[in-house]
């Protein structure tokens, strides 16, 4: 999952709390959007996007991803009108792809 330049990840790595709150926060609204067990998303890694912005590698159950990428891809879904204000940072043009 990619987030914007505006939120830069020279910014994410110079504060003491925001990739906890990354990991807390958006793995609340990815299990409740998605509908997936909390304890089955895991955050693997935050590290930076060619952007600049903030690349966020993911670990959910593989029968979800498509489901998941479809509620990414659709600005108007309740991740992003419900959700933190950290998902509207998240870019909805970056592919979201299973391994």
């Amino acid at each position: 999952m990619k987030f914007s330049a505006q939120l830069p990840w020279t910014k994410v790595i110079s504060d003491d709390v925001l990739p906890s709150q990354f990991t807390e926060f958006l793995k609340r609204d990815i299990s409740k959007f998605a509908k997936i067990d909390l304890d089955k998303v895991k955050v693997v890694d935050l590290e930076a996007a060619n952007d600049g912005g903030v690349l966020m590698k993911l670990i959910i159950p593989e029968g979800k991803v498509g489901e998941f990428a479809d509620i990414i891809r659709n600005t108007s879904s309740p991740f992003y009108e419900e959700g933190t204000e950290l998902n509207k940072l998240v870019d909805p043009k970056a592919p979201v792809k299973g391994i």
